[in-house]
C-alpha cells in the first residue's frame, strides 16, 4: 500500500512557486496529495491557491476538533499554526502517512505522535540517494527555493 502524502503550507506553496509539485508526486507514487480545510485556508491568502484549485490530484480533508485535543500539550498547540496543527492530527489518522512540514517544532511534535515527517532538505536528500533526481535537477530546486 501506497502511503498517504500529507502536506503543510509551507511545503507545498515553495513546490507550487518553483513548479515543481508533480516532483513530490511522482517520487511517492501518490495518486493523491492530501491538505486540510486549514492549510486551504492558508494557502488562499495568496495567488497559489489558483494552482491548488486547478489540481484534481490535491485532495481536501476535514479535521474536527476533537481529533487535535490528545496529540498537543497546550503549550505545543499555541506554539504552532492552525495548517501545522490539522496536518499533524490529518496524518495522525492515517498510520501509513508521510506529513511533508519544514517546521521544526511541529515536526518534533509530529514524530512524538508517531507520524513520519520529511522536510524539504530530507525529501532532497531521499531524492538524491534514490537518484529520482540528478545532482543538477536538485541544484537547480534548490537555487529556485532561494
Amino acid at each position: 500500500m501506497m502511503p498517504k502524502i500529507i502536506i503543510d503550507t509551507d511545503f507545498l506553496s515553495s513546490f507550487i512557486k518553483i513548479g515543481k509539485m508533480e516532483v513530490i508526486k511522482e517520487f511517492y507514487k501518490a495518486p493523491s496529495i492530501y491538505i486540510t480545510q486549514a492549510v486551504y485556508t492558508e494557502l488562499s491568502k495568496t495567488s497559489l491557491v489558483k494552482w491548488v484549485d486547478k489540481t484534481p490530484w490535491i485532495v481536501l480533508e476535514s479535521i474536527k476538533l476533537p481529533e487535535l485535543r490528545n496529540l498537543f500539550t497546550e503549550s505545543e498547540y499555541e506554539s504552532i499554526g492552525e495548517g501545522e496543527r490539522t496536518a499533524i492530527a490529518l496524518a495522525s489518522r492515517y498510520k501509513d502517512s508521510i506529513l511533508l512540514m519544514n517546521d521544526n517544532i511541529s515536526r518534533k511534535i509530529a514524530v512524538r505522535n508517531n507520524i513520519k515527517t520529511v522536510d524539504i532538505p530530507g525529501f532532497l536528500f531521499v531524492c538524491k540517494k534514490t537518484s529520482f533526481l540528478s545532482n543538477e535537477e536538485i541544484q537547480l530546486i534548490i537555487n529556485d527555493l532561494k
